[in-house]
């Protein structure tokens, strides 16, 4: 008989937000930054992240695993509507959904 490890449930999806782009708010700025945690309650051992910063709103992160990085400071982006996504990993390697955040608009405030 073989001893197999028993998984919990993976991890919640990460919460994200931004201090200078609310989602689905205009702004000047082409400077966003981002910020993401462990969401309230979940009591996963989080290993790390992974994220994707793009345009389109349902982008789904693969598999790798970039660290305990829980911050994004980006410049020069350029206009439109861009979307961060991000999952969290746990010490297992269970994955979690992805938070889309966004839509992030860049320049003129009717985008």
């Amino acid at each position: 008989m073989s001893a197999e490890k028993q998984l919990g449930r993976p991890p919640r999806p990460p919460e994200v937000t931004s201090p200078s782009h609310p989602s689905d708010r205009a702004s000047k700025s082409s400077s966003p930054v981002f910020e993401w945690r462990q969401a309230d309650g979940d009591t996963s051992e989080i290993s790390g992240y992974r994220w994707l910063f793009g345009r389109s709103p349902d982008t789904v992160p693969d598999e790798r695993n970039d660290g305990m990085r829980s911050i994004l400071e980006m410049s020069e982006v350029p206009d439109g509507g861009w979307y961060l996504h991000v999952r969290a990993v746990d010490k297992d390697g269970q994955w979690s959904e992805t938070t889309h955040y966004g839509p992030v608009r860049i320049g003129a405030s009717d985008l």
